[in-house]
């Protein structure tokens, strides 16, 4: 999962420039929707565009890692879905019908 480091750069932002910036005021500077940033700031795995991550590269003064990172799911997914399972199915119906054809030419009867 994609996490956003928002908050954290708010933080250093804050430090560095001696004053606290709101969410309002990095949405007017950044020309992004409070609603995107808000949701950014709070909502886990939250997905956005690359024109939105480089707006807020470009206010932060950062690169793509400095503002998001990686992190392991809580919840990863199995290496062996019901997909792989079906298709394992099907691979053995293909090989008991390849035996059945192999000993149906080896009792006698010919290829027509």
């Amino acid at each position: 999962m994609i996490r956003f480091k928002l908050g954290e750069m708010m933080e250093k932002k804050r430090f560095a420039d001696g004053r606290r910036y709101s969410i309002s005021e990095i949405a007017i500077a950044t020309g992004l929707s409070r609603v995107t940033l808000s949701k950014i700031l709070n909502q886990k795995g939250y997905g956005t565009g690359t024109d939105t991550i480089d707006r807020l590269c470009e206010f932060f003064d950062c690169q793509i890692g400095d503002l998001m990172e990686r992190v392991p799911n809580e919840h990863p997914e199995p290496v062996r879905g019901p997909d792989v399972l079906e298709e394992q199915d099907h691979t053995s119906d293909c090989r008991n019908l390849n035996t059945g054809i192999r000993e149906f030419s080896e009792q006698g009867h010919a290829d027509t």
